[in-house]
């Protein structure tokens, strides 16, 4: 487009991938899982900090339907802003890639029943009240 100035993102989305779905039906009663809707993320830089791997995984237990359902995720991004590398998958890159985690979590447990488990969106930018 003519006169548009394209400034260039600070991180740039590459792809996902799923690195393992650990998908379980437990007799009623029986779940104890502590990490339910818990929401861990890790990210990697290489040693030029050029490029990142985030990694999110979370844990779902839908006592409703007596299953859990454990899935990780690893995004990959280029990095352009390598001075606030961290700053930006932290907020940016967990946003990018949630979206994908709630689908996959939608279409694995509508496989198994018409109850599928739809994660509720965050706002990745707001601290958390909890």
């Amino acid at each position: 487009m003519k006169g548009l100035i394209m400034e260039r993102v600070p991180i740039e989305f590459e792809g996902y991938r799923i690195n393992s779905i650990d998908y379980s039906i437990y007799e009623e009663g029986l779940s104890e899982d502590k990490d339910k809707g818990k929401l861990q993320v890790k990210s990697l830089l290489t040693e030029d900090r050029k490029n990142a791997q985030l990694i999110i995984k979370t844990t779902v237990n839908d006592e409703n339907n007596n299953r859990k359902l454990i899935i990780e995720l690893s995004g990959f991004f280029t990095v352009h802003d390598i001075e606030r590398a961290e700053e930006f998958l932290s907020v940016n890159g967990v946003a990018i890639l949630f979206p994908y985690v709630r689908s996959v979590v939608s279409i694995i447990t509508s496989l198994d029943n018409e109850n599928a488990v739809v994660l509720p969106t965050i706002n990745f930018t707001k601290p958390s009240s909890e």
